[in-house]
C-alpha cells in the first residue's frame, strides 16, 4: 500500500512539474489563457508555484483583468504552501504595512529553508533595528554571510560593508575588497563601481587602467548611474584606458540625465554648448542646465549666467549668478562682481563689487585677484592700497596671467 502512495505521489509530481513546464512556455510565448489553464491544473493539486504564478498573472493583468488583492491571495496561498519566494514577498508586503505579526513567521521560515533574498533581508532588519526585531549587527551579518554564501550578490555585498566598516566584526579592509569582488563578479553593481574605483585609484589592490574600465563598463551596463556617468566622463576626457569619443561619452550622460543625476545633466549642457558629440544648440544646453540647476548643480547656474553675459543678457546673467555665488561659487561670485562693477543687468555699485571680489580672490579665483588688485590700486569701492594692489596682483600673476604680469610690469611693482 505504502508503496502504492510513494508511486502515486512520485507520478503526480512529475505530471505537475510537466505542466508547470507546459504553462511557462505558454506564457513566453505570450498564450496566457493557456498558461493560466495549466497553472491552475497544478494549483489544484496546492502546487505553490503555480499558486505564486497565478498571483503574478492577477498581479500584472497577463490574461486575467489585474486585480491586485486577488494577486496577494494568490501569493498567500502560495507561501502557506511551502513556496519560499511568495513567503518572502509576503512578508515584504507585510512589513511595508507595519503587519510585523505576520511578517515575521513567513521571513523566517523562508530563510531558515536558505531562500537567500530572505536571509538577506532579515540581515538588512537586525542590521537597522526594524519591524520588532533589535538592531544587533553580529545577528546581521550572520544571515548576510549565509546570504552570500548562497551565492547572493547583494548578500556578498552587505558582507562587504560589514568588514569594511566593522559592522558585527573587526573592521577588515582586504576582507571588505574581497568580498565586494565575489559580489562584482557576481553580477552586483555597487560591487562593480567599488572595484572600478579600486583599480582605478589601485586602492587595496594594484593599479590597473583595464581592469578598472572593464568594471566601470559592467556597472554602467547594470545601470548604476554613477558609474555610467564617470565612464561618460572618461570617454570625454580620454583618461582611464578609454579613447576619447565625445558622442559616446554623450549617450552615457544622456541616460543618466534622462534618470535625474544632475551631474550627467550639467556635462549634458556642456555637450550642447560647446558642440561636443552633439550638434552645437544653446537651446538645449540651457534646458539641460537648468534641469541640474534645480538641483541645486552650481556649475550648471554659473553656465546658464556665462550664456547669458555672452548674449549680453546681463539682468538674466546677474540673476543666475547671484544663485550660484549665494551658494559660494568663487566664479560666479568673480562675474558678479564684473556686473556690479559696471553696472550690467544690476545698479552700479563698487562697494558690492568689491566684496564679491574679495570672497572669490581669496578662495583662488585668478580673474577676481586681479579686478580687485585694479580696485586697491584705483582706490574704487575702498580706500586706495597700493600694497594690497601689489599683494593681490602678485597672487593672480603667480597662476600664470599673462594681463597681471603686465600690470605689474607697467606700474613697477615687480615679479618677487
Amino acid at each position: 500500500m505504502l508503496k502504492k502512495v510513494m508511486l502515486g505521489f512520485v507520478l503526480s509530481s512529475v505530471m505537475y512539474a510537466g505542466t508547470i513546464e507546459e504553462a511557462k512556455k505558454a506564457y513566453s510565448a505570450g498564450d496566457y489563457k493557456s498558461a493560466l489553464q495549466y497553472y491552475s491544473e497544478a494549483a489544484k493539486q496546492h502546487n505553490g508555484e503555480a499558486l505564486y504564478k497565478i498571483g503574478q498573472m492577477y498581479a500584472f493583468g497577463k490574461g486575467v483583468s489585474k486585480d491586485p488583492k486577488k494577486a496577494q491571495e494568490y501569493y498567500l496561498k502560495a507561501a502557506q504552501n511551502g513556496y519560499n519566494k511568495a513567503r518572502y514577498d509576503m512578508a515584504i508586503i507585510y512589513r511595508y504595512s507595519d503587519a510585523y505579526a505576520k511578517m515575521k513567521p513567513l521571513l523566517e521560515k523562508a530563510a531558515e529553508e536558505g531562500y537567500a533574498p530572505a536571509m538577506n533581508f532579515l540581515g538588512l532588519l537586525y542590521f537597522k533595528g526594524e519591524a520588532g526585531y533589535p538592531q544587533d549587527y553580529a545577528s546581521s551579518l550572520k544571515w548576510y554571510m549565509k546570504a552570500a554564501n548562497a551565492g547572493f550578490d547583494t548578500g556578498m555585498y552587505n558582507v562587504a560593508k560589514a568588514y569594511e566598516h566593522g559592522y558585527g566584526v573587526a573592521a577588515d579592509p582586504q576582507m571588505a575588497l574581497l568580498y565586494y569582488l565575489k559580489a562584482a563578479k557576481a553580477g552586483n553593481g555597487p560591487s562593480q563601481s567599488i572595484m572600478a574605483r579600486a583599480y582605478q585609484d589601485g586602492n587595496g589592490v594594484k593599479k590597473s587602467v583595464q581592469e578598472s574600465k572593464k568594471w566601470y563598463l559592467k556597472a554602467s551596463e547594470n545601470g548604476e548611474i554613477d558609474a555610467i556617468v564617470q565612464t561618460g566622463s572618461f570617454y570625454f576626457t580620454g583618461e582611464n584606458g578609454f579613447s576619447k569619443n565625445y558622442a559616446e561619452g554623450v549617450r552615457y550622460f544622456k541616460f543618466a540625465a534622462e534618470h535625474g543625476n544632475a551631474i550627467a545633466q550639467k556635462n549634458l549642457g556642456l555637450a550642447y554648448q560647446y558642440g561636443m558629440g552633439v550638434k552645437q544648440d544653446l537651446n538645449h544646453a540651457l534646458h539641460w542646465y537648468e534641469k541640474a540647476s534645480d538641483q541645486g548643480n552650481v556649475g550648471a547656474m554659473r553656465a546658464i549666467g556665462q550664456i547669458y553675459k555672452r548674449a549680453k543678457r546681463y539682468k538674466a546673467a546677474a540673476e543666475w549668478h547671484t544663485k550660484a555665488a549665494r551658494r559660494g561659487d568663487m566664479y560666479s561670485q568673480s562675474e558678479l562682481g564684473w556686473l556690479y562693477e559696471n553696472g550690467k543687468g544690476v545698479k552700479k555699485d563698487y562697494k558690492k563689487a568689491f566684496s564679491l571680489y574679495s570672497k572669490a580672490a581669496k578662495k583662488g579665483e585668478p580673474a577676481a585677484q586681479y579686478y580687485l588688485a585694479v580696485m586697491y590700486y584705483s582706490g574704487r569701492g575702498v580706500k586706495r592700497n597700493p600694497k594690497m594692489a601689489k599683494k593681490w596682483m602678485m597672487a593672480c600673476a603667480r597662476q600664470g596671467d599673462a594681463d597681471a604680469k603686465k600690470f605689474l610690469k607697467k606700474y613697477k611693482f615687480g615679479s618677487r
